[in-house]
């Protein structure tokens, strides 16, 4: 993967478009790239991320109804997670590489919500 340069300016470096433009690399390459689940079902469990972090109704009917609740529990309680949550998709019949891949898309969409809330708060305080 190819990381994108920060444009260079003489103003001061500014950390969130540094952290903005990095972001969009990384779920580019999660959401498009060659990992267990095919690109629409990562790019459904990424959306699902974001509409939970975001409080609109998350469409659970788009991703694979075994893997909603440790998506939410992703979303809101990341550090909940345990050994039990991951053995059960396993026992579901789901891959350590599909579950890894769940694991990355859904903190990817609750990273993105949380980035664009810190964002337009930058912007709200910004002279």
């Amino acid at each position: 993967m190819t990381v994108p340069s920060v444009p260079k300016t003489d103003a001061p470096p500014h950390h969130a478009l540094a952290a903005a433009v990095l972001y969009r690399a990384l779920r580019q390459a999660l959401l498009e790239g060659a990992p267990s689940f095919d690109a629409p079902v990562r790019r459904d469990i990424e959306g699902m991320a974001y509409e939970i972090a975001t409080s609109q109704t998350p469409l659970r009917g788009k991703v694979p109804p075994e893997t909603a609740a440790l998506i939410e529990k992703i979303v809101r309680h990341a550090y909940k997670v345990t050994d039990q949550d991951i053995g059960a998709l396993l026992a579901a019949g789901r891959s350590e590489g599909e579950v890894l891949d769940l694991v990355l898309c859904a903190a990817t969409g609750a990273g993105r919500a949380r980035l664009e809330a810190g964002l337009r708060a930058l912007r709200r305080t910004s002279p």
